[in-house]
Parts: structure tokens; C-alpha cells; sequence
């Protein structure tokens, strides 16, 4: 459901490929796609330079709802219950229902956002945590979008943020 698979950023996920995989379907966006999916719920997430996020019916292809952004979305985007958050490179970090691709909250950061979001439990409230080129790492409540805690860390942001023994 997210980059890497989990918080932990371990990379592993179930399953197994078939010997010889073969193309189902293909899904063309506006402009070209810098990130990678998330899926769950029997729909691949996409961020898109056309400045869109798309769910897309992984079982026919075919585009189930679009969100539009103010700028690009290169960031991977991140699925937690019924909820995909994304960065974009127009400095805002989304809350978008999975269900129907309507915006829940959105909350400023500081400059472009282009790593993966990935997720905690910081004082008993589930939240979302990225990077951003302002230097800074940012943790907000995944239900409100309201700032819990800001770090300045001394240089630009590109990657997701590891999430392990109570340590981002």
C-alpha cells in the first residue's frame, strides 16, 4: 500500500510472479509518471507530472476516479485505511478519499514535496510523515491533517522517511 511496503521501508510484499508475466492492461496519464504505485483495495494509486493522482481498477485498467493538484506529483503515494496521501512539487501534502478521489484535508509545507509519505503512531494518533525540500521532516495527524511536530535536518528532503523502534 505504499512505497516499499511499510513503515519500516523493507521492500517485501506477498506473492509470487508467474514464470512468464504477461501484460493485462495499460493506463495512459497526461504527462509522464515519476512515482511508484500504491495498491490496495483492488486499485492502483498513481501520482502524475499532468498534476493528477488516479485510482485505477486494477482488474480491467480503467480509471476509477482523478484528483487534480496544483503542480506535479512525483511523490509515491501513500494508502492507509480509506485514505491515499501524496506529496506534489506545489509544496502541499493531500489527503485524498480512496473511495471517490474527494480531498479530505491538505495541509502546506515549505517547499516541494517528491518523496514517498509514510506513516506512524505517534501518542496514540495514527499519523503521516515526509520529507520536503525545506530541510524540514514533517508529522501530521493522518485524521486531521493538523502539524504535530516539524524537524529541521539541514538539507533538502528526496526520500521517504524509515519509521522503526519509535525513531523516523
Amino acid at each position: 500500500p505504499m512505497f516499499h511496503a511499510c513503515p519500516e521501508l523493507a521492500g517485501l510484499a506477498e506473492g509470487k510472479l508467474p514464470k512468464e508475466p504477461k501484460l493485462l492492461w495499460k493506463f495512459k496519464t497526461g504527462d509522464s509518471v515519476g512515482s511508484s504505485a500504491a495498491i490496495g483495495g483492488g486499485k492502483a494509486y498513481i501520482g502524475s507530472d499532468d498534476e493528477k493522482v488516479y485510482a485505477i481498477d486494477l482488474a480491467k485498467g480503467t480509471k476509477v476516479w482523478e484528483f487534480t493538484a496544483n503542480g506535479p506529483v512525483q511523490s509515491p503515494p501513500c494508502l492507509l485505511g480509506d485514505t491515499v496521501f501524496v506529496g506534489s512539487l506545489d509544496s502541499w501534502l493531500y489527503a485524498i478519499d480512496a473511495r471517490d478521489g474527494k480531498l479530505c484535508w491538505k495541509y502546506r509545507c515549505g517547499a516541494k514535496i517528491m518523496g514517498a509519505i509514510n506513516w506512524a503512531t505517534v501518542d496514540g494518533k495514527v499519523c503521516v510523515v515526509t520529507g520536503c525540500y525545506d530541510s524540514s521532516v514533517y508529522c501530521m495527524d493522518a485524521a486531521t491533517g493538523k502539524e504535530q511536530w516539524t524537524f529541521p535536518t539541514g538539507n533538502y528532503i528526496y526520500g521517504a522517511p524509515a519509521i522503526g523502534a519509535g525513531k523516523v
